[in-house]
Formats: structure tokens, C-alpha cells, sequence
């Protein structure tokens, strides 16, 4: 499986260069399709390429100075890669289903579909390193018990790609 050798190479540190990171986004934009809301990925391949994802963010952190062209990448499709990890997530899953929940070093994900009548008073709780978040409802109008929203929610590091200390 692709994702797992990318995976892999980059925790080996086989992609220390800037030209080797790149390319491995542009494996995940053009052949993955990650950057497509139309790409679904099964749970274990969303798990993996969350850890692609959390290694890209190392490696552009190393010396961010230097790696300008990935950080420009990252900010443009990092969203649209956890849009994609998550609704793989829950692809299968029914309203009232257990949130799916990701931690990485740099980032915790959490990926819930529920309804707007189990929204009142629903925390969203990922790990003690995230702030737990409630939802409520503002409106007093009738609401969809039957159609599924999803609800996603990205906790980033305070301190990710802090280029103030490069020098």
C-alpha cells in the first residue's frame, strides 16, 4: 500500500531533503487525491495518512526558513487532506455513532455524525492536551432528526511551524 511505504519513508527519514517532501505531497494530491471531497479512503489508510500528514508538519518545522514552498502547501491543502481522513472516517458510520478520534503529535482530530436533535448539549472532547468544546443549539426553530450532519473538529500544537526561533 503507497501510503504505508510514504509513511514509512518518512518516519525513516528516507525524505530528509525538501525535493523528496514535496513530491510526497504532490503523491498525495495528484495520486492519492486527497485534496478531493470525493475521496474516500479506508479507516486504516485515514490513520496513515494523518501520520503523513502529522510528519509533513515535522519535517517543515525542522528548519521553516528553508521550507517556505511546503509550508505554502500545507496551509493551501492540509484542510482539504483531514476533510478527506475524516469523512473516510466516518464513511460507514450512522448518527450516534462514536466520534473517530485521531492524535498525532502535531494535531488531534475528532470526526462525529450526529443530528441536529443529538447536537444540544454535545461535548466534544479529544484528549487533556485539547480544549473540550459544547455545542448548543441557537435556534428555537423545529429541527432534522433524520438527516446526518457531520461534525469535525482539528486541534493544532500551540507552537506548530514556529519559525521564530530559526535562525
Amino acid at each position: 500500500m503507497i501510503l504505508e511505504q510514504l509513511r514509512q519513508s518518512l518516519e525513516n527519514g528516507e525524505f530528509g531533503s525538501l525535493e523528496a517532501t514535496l513530491l510526497i505531497d504532490d503523491i498525495l494530491n495528484e495520486q492519492l487525491n486527497l485534496d478531493d471531497e470525493d475521496t474516500i479512503l479506508e479507516p486504516e489508510e485515514a490513520r496513515i495518512a494523518a501520520k503523513i500528514v502529522d510528519e509533513l508538519f515535522n519535517f517543515a518545522e525542522r528548519n521553516c526558513t528553508e521550507n517556505q514552498e511546503l509550508i505554502e502547501r500545507m496551509e493551501k491543502y492540509v484542510p482539504s487532506y483531514l476533510d478527506t481522513i475524516s469523512r473516510s472516517l466516518l464513511y460507514e458510520d450512522v448518527a450516534g455513532d462514536e466520534a473517530k478520534i485521531i492524535s498525532e503529535d502535531n494535531f488531534d482530530l475528532l470526526s462525529k455524525k450526529t443530528t441536529e436533535c443529538e447536537i444540544e448539549d454535545l461535548e466534544l472532547a479529544i484528549s487533556s492536551l485539547s480544549p473540550n468544546i459544547t455545542l448548543k443549539s441557537l435556534s428555537d426553530d423545529p429541527k432534522d432528526c433524520q438527516n446526518a450532519i457531520i461534525i469535525n473538529y482539528y486541534a493544532f500544537n500551540k507552537d506548530l511551524i514556529d519559525c521564530k526561533d530559526d535562525s
